[in-house]
């Protein structure tokens, strides 16, 4: 263990320092809950709510943006696309199962990827083809389709 150490000795520039920070009692906490926030009020004649507004419209437009995107693939049926029949040889048969309303469009990439339409009297005229859908693609959806076009 060795031998005891000996107590520090406090020359001139070591005198113990005051704490800057006092100890956080009820008294101090009902004064900084008695504390106004500062008023920042207009600055060069914009008010701080106009900013803090503007910035919250400008982030969630960047925001929309985001997800315009586009997909392309051949329009079929949901049924069929769901057991791996989309393509040109099966136009026939998707034009002949979207001239029924109750059987819902959706767009099948050539990787397989199946995407929900959400605005189907757009999307039913071009059944059984190849196209190019632009407009909101979010988790395999898309939706406020703003241009269908045939693809080659």
């Amino acid at each position: 263990m060795g031998p005891p150490r000996s107590p520090r000795l406090l020359f001139q520039g070591d005198a113990p320092k005051k704490n800057p920070h006092p100890p956080l009692t009820l008294c101090r906490l009902v004064q900084y809950a008695n504390r106004t926030w500062p008023d920042f009020g207009r600055i060069d004649g914009v008010t701080t709510m106009k900013r803090i507004l503007t910035l919250l419209v400008l982030t969630l437009s960047v925001t929309a943006l985001c997800f315009a995107g586009s997909a392309t693939g051949f329009v079929t049926d949901a049924k069929c696309a769901s057991q791996g029949k989309a393509g040109a040889g099966h136009a026939g048969c998707a034009k002949g199962c979207l001239k029924s309303d109750d059987m819902a469009a959706v767009i099948v990439t050539e990787d397989g990827k199946i995407y929900e339409v959400t605005d189907q009297a757009k999307i039913k005229e071009f059944a059984g083809e190849k196209v190019t859908v632009m407009g909101m693609i979010e988790d395999m959806k898309i939706s406020s389709i703003e241009s269908v076009k045939k693809a080659s």
